[in-house]
């Protein structure tokens, strides 16, 4: 087994408070995401990073507890630009948001009445709404803990005790996975591609849980494959499985291994779904409790809430013990169910917590946003003189992500028997010398240095006469497609670009 050291994880909860984060990983941020105007509670961010849903109390200003009846879902972006953007307005409460990869779809539980509440899908661009549990409020049957596959085609929850499963277009009534009514299972996670379900249970589903103590299992979404995880004689509890299936984090409950009045820990535990039953304890401390562990998709890294008495920490490691990371020391215990989760590459964490800089539950994102590809812009087309100095500018070139952007200028076609040289190939403004009549194609390269790539191209138009600024047609010489087809190999095409 790989164990943190007892130093390492005791050592987080000793950061001062005004030290939020990450001396592991300055390239690391932790910033909250939402306002102080009340608390915000239960988020969950999608795989590709854009978004985080979470609950929030829709009149409360202050931070005072939620009131059920005005508990809304909520859409932030994840890099924090922008407004949240209201899901859904009602008096009754919305609790357990999930969300797929895209940050299109949430699964939600709603309260039909006292204790009862039932499962919904929202698009969260068109605001529309499928029911997906078929209970109603006068059947008393209670369907909550959803969760919906990254994908957006499958959701999974629990209804009477048992798990189900649907489709999350609502085009097919639910299937119980378990269906054994005598025996309560709990907390569902799904893969990726809705094909997989890990849950805890105290069922004696394969004759290997004659104890009846929690057990973790997984089942495929067709109801075959049924598969005991871990088997011994404490809590097993709160398992993720990762988005390819083939790994579950969960965290055990180990009794007797602290003094006072609640002598019990918490440590988290992985295991592979495929092949084999050994476990890795990957936070084997006697003082600290590590709780409800999330995986990003191939089950190589695994967020936690790291848990004492005055307060929790935040962190990320790699599944093999390795890579610590902490994001925020909180000034008071969380609740339960804390839901801390992370994108599709495990680089980015959203979560909720109370900072020292806020007197009230917020969401909170670290990570570095995902890289989007930046927009080249070489200038428009130009009509000049034989002979005229022709600059190119590259300045009104943008980045989403504000990297710092390298240029790459090059003369792809120019008339026949031409000399004409750019003055950089480098840099943001560059310039040449038409020495002949005809049309000169240049491209423009940009790079924001992390693998995001764009192009423009500039046609410039060389006359005899005095020349004007803007497109215009050739004056003479090898035409801009006879050149690009003489050297269609040497051409980069704005399409190759992505």
């Amino acid at each position: 087994m790989i164990h943190i050291a007892r130093a390492g994880l005791a050592a987080l909860l000793l950061l001062p408070l005004s030290v939020p984060l990450l001396a592991q990983n300055p390239a690391t941020t932790t910033q909250a995401i939402t306002s102080v105007s009340g608390a915000k509670v239960l988020s969950r961010m999608s795989l590709d990073g854009s978004t985080v849903v979470y609950v929030g109390d829709k009149n409360l200003e202050a931070c005072e507890a939620l009131i059920p009846a005005n508990q809304e879902l909520y859409a932030v972006a994840a890099d924090g630009s922008g407004q949240p953007q209201r899901l859904t307005d009602n008096g009754v409460e919305e609790t357990s948001p999930s969300v797929s990869a895209d940050g299109r779809l949430v699964a939600f539980a709603r309260q039909f009445d006292k204790d009862v509440y039932g499962v919904y899908v929202i698009d969260t661009f068109s605001s529309e709404e499928i029911q997906i549990s078929t209970q109603t409020s006068s059947s008393k049957i209670s369907a909550h803990s959803p969760m919906i596959s990254a994908d957006g085609s499958t959701v999974v929850f629990v209804q009477r005790g048992d798990i189900h499963v649907a489709p999350a277009d609502g085009s097919r009534a639910p299937t119980n996975l378990t269906d054994n009514p005598e025996v309560p299972d709990f907390a569902p996670t799904i893969s990726a591609d809705g094909m997989w379900v890990a849950f805890y249970s105290t069922g004696n589903y394969l004759g290997t849980n004659p104890g009846g103590d929690e057990e973790i299992f997984m089942i495929s979404t067709l109801g075959t494959s049924l598969r005991q995880l871990t088997n011994n004689e404490v809590p097993d509890l709160n398992p993720w499985i990762s988005g390819d299936g083939k790994t579950v984090a969960f965290e055990r409950k180990l009794v007797g291994q602290q003094s006072g009045p609640n002598p019990v820990q918490h440590d988290v535990f992985v295991v592979s779904t495929t092949g084999g039953s050994f476990e890795t304890n990957l936070t084997s401390t006697s003082d600290l409790n590590e709780r409800f562990p999330s995986l990003d998709h191939t089950g190589s890294r695994v967020a936690v809430e790291v848990r004492k008495k005055d307060g929790a920490v935040y962190a990320r490691m790699n599944t093999d013990g390795s890579g610590l990371v902490t994001f925020i020391k909180t000034l008071s215990a969380p609740v339960d169910a804390v839901n801390i989760t992370l994108t599709e590459d495990g680089e980015m964490v959203a979560f909720s917590a109370q900072d020292e800089a806020s007197d009230c539950r917020q969401v909170f994102f670290s990570g570095t946003p995902p890289n989007v590809a930046p927009l080249a812009n070489g200038g428009g087309d130009q009509k000049v003189a034989v002979g005229a100095t022709v600059t190119l500018d590259a300045s009104n070139s943008s980045d989403p992500n504000a990297d710092v952007l390298i240029y790459f200028w090059e003369i792809l076609a120019k008339p026949e028997g031409s000399a004409a040289k750019l003055s950089s190939a480098e840099a943001a403004s560059t310039t040449f010398v038409p020495d002949l009549p005809g049309e000169y194609l240049i491209n423009l390269v940009v790079d924001d240095g992390r693998g995001g790539l764009d192009s423009d191209k500039v046609n410039v138009v060389a006359g005899e006469g005095d020349g004007d600024k803007g497109p215009g047609a050739s004056q003479g010489g090898n035409s801009v497609e006879q050149a690009l087809d003489a050297n269609a190999n040497q051409i980069i095409d704005d399409d190759e670009i992505v």
